[in-house]
């Protein structure tokens, strides 16, 4: 027969006869297959003292039965060892030797005159109820049943009438029994089908639930941290306007050099907790539609909102020319590049040289990729995988207050179809944020 890919049912019935063959088993259905060949077992075993009604060839048949009874308790044997591989190998070849040892014992024994000959056609449907997943078993029992119960009737010279309707009659048994288990067969995997099916609805309701319950406390920490951002703005905007009136007083006097240390260090650090409770608030506000905008744009604008914190670093810029736009909100885009950028100039140590930081924009393929690399210190290797959640890098790093724009930043690439990376490349710590192309 052809192999070739017209003969889809074919295909598919070698399909599902190899992966039977290969798959391994549940312990239920071993268990089940181990009953089966008892009862095949005791059934062959009962019917002995009946061969001695046919002395004709009574050492053929008994030898024949012999043989039927041993395989049968072999394969029980072996399915009951603690070993799952080979199951579907053992069962199969308990199945056609049943439906090989069969035929050859009725035909030693009785031939076509005897009551066993009748039997051949129940043989498919024993092999269907033992065998059920694969119907190839069963078929094959049924053709083995009729050609050569037709041959034994033509070799006893029956009439050509005979030797045809035992023939059809098995031939049609036969098909019966196919079209019977491949209904069957199909009914149980409909039926795993719809078990699989009804799990995994069950799990996705569950997985929906605890969603929604983590976004109600979401919601709610969200509506906590946007109050509390803008109760902490209030004052800090008094605390801030003070500080900067003693500083440029003390400056202008040239007075008391510590004193103004102390209060650029404390400006600095307002100006700081200002860059926290705004991106706490922009973590918990409702996301602005995404517009048409140009990174070049946003690269340069970022440069100059964060420039005060970048006054200690060098800053190199390179955009590719004709770059395409994309779609993001130019605010918070602006912002992101600019916090990375001073993520970097941020983890600087005093007395170390001012940080080199690389801002650049290209295509690729259908996005534009940024890139925010720096020459270090490298950020921790278990940092680099989580570094985009809120607060993630607390304690682990310098400049770990900057870990709220973090998750703004994955946000709003992930909302513009794109995403975020960081990983430590050439001798530098190198963030990526990739956006979609915009649609014309």
């Amino acid at each position: 027969m052809s192999t070739g890919s017209h003969d889809t049912g074919g295909t598919r019935l070698r399909v599902t006869f190899r992966g039977f063959l290969r798959r391994e088993h549940s312990p239920a259905r071993v268990a089940a297959w181990r009953e089966a060949y008892f009862y095949g077992t005791l059934v062959a075993a009962c019917f002995f003292p009946f061969d001695f009604l046919y002395p004709g060839r009574l050492e053929l048949t008994v030898a024949i039965r012999a043989a039927l009874v041993a395989v049968l308790l072999a394969c029980r044997w072996w399915l009951g060892r603690p070993r799952r591989q080979g199951v579907g190998l053992v069962v199969v070849a308990g199945a056609v030797a049943a439906a090989l040892l069969t035929p050859a014992m009725v035909f030693t024994s009785a031939g076509f005159s005897g009551p066993r000959f009748g039997f051949l056609l129940t043989v498919p449907f024993v092999l269907l109820a033992l065998l059920p997943e694969v119907p190839a078993i069963a078929l094959f029992a049924g053709v083995v049943a009729a050609f050569s119960g037709g041959a034994v009737l033509l070799a006893a010279r029956q009439p050509l009438e005979h030797v045809v309707e035992w023939t059809v009659l098995a031939i049609a048994v036969t098909g019966v029994t196919a079209f019977g288990a491949r209904r069957v067969h199909g009914l149980a995997s409909r039926a795993a089908q719809a078990e699989r099916e009804r799990q995994e609805a069950l799990l996705d309701l569950a997985e929906s639930e605890r969603r929604r319950a983590a976004s109600e406390r979401l919601a709610l920490l969200g509506r906590l941290a946007s109050g509390v951002g803008h109760e902490i703005n209030n004052p800090l905007s008094a605390v801030k306007g003070n500080v900067s009136c003693a500083l440029e007083e003390l400056e202008r006097d040239g007075a008391a050099p510590r004193a103004r240390e102390a209060l650029a260090e404390a400006l600095t650090a307002c100006e700081r907790i200002a860059w926290i409770t705004s991106d706490m608030r922009a973590l918990t506000a409702d996301a602005a539609p995404l517009v048409v905008c140009h990174v070049g744009a946003a690269i340069r604008d970022a440069v100059g909102r964060a420039g005060s914190r970048l006054r200690n670093a060098t800053i190199l810029t390179s955009v590719d020319q004709g770059l395409p736009a994309v779609r993001s909100e130019p605010r918070l885009l602006a912002d992101a590049i600019g916090q990375l950028a001073a993520l970097a100039a941020g983890r600087r140590a005093v007395g170390e040289p001012p940080a080199t930081i690389r801002i650049s924009a290209r295509q690729v393929a259908g996005e534009v990729e940024i890139a925010i690399d720096d020459d270090g210190p490298q950020i921790p290797a278990h940092v680099l995988p989580r570094i985009f959640e809120p607060f993630a890098s607390q304690g682990e790093m310098r400049g770990a207050g900057l870990g709220l724009m973090l998750p703004l930043t994955r946000e709003l690439a992930e909302r513009g179809g794109g995403r975020v990376g960081a990983a430590w490349r050439d001798g530098g710590n190198r963030f990526t944020v990739t956006l979609a192309v915009a649609d014309d």
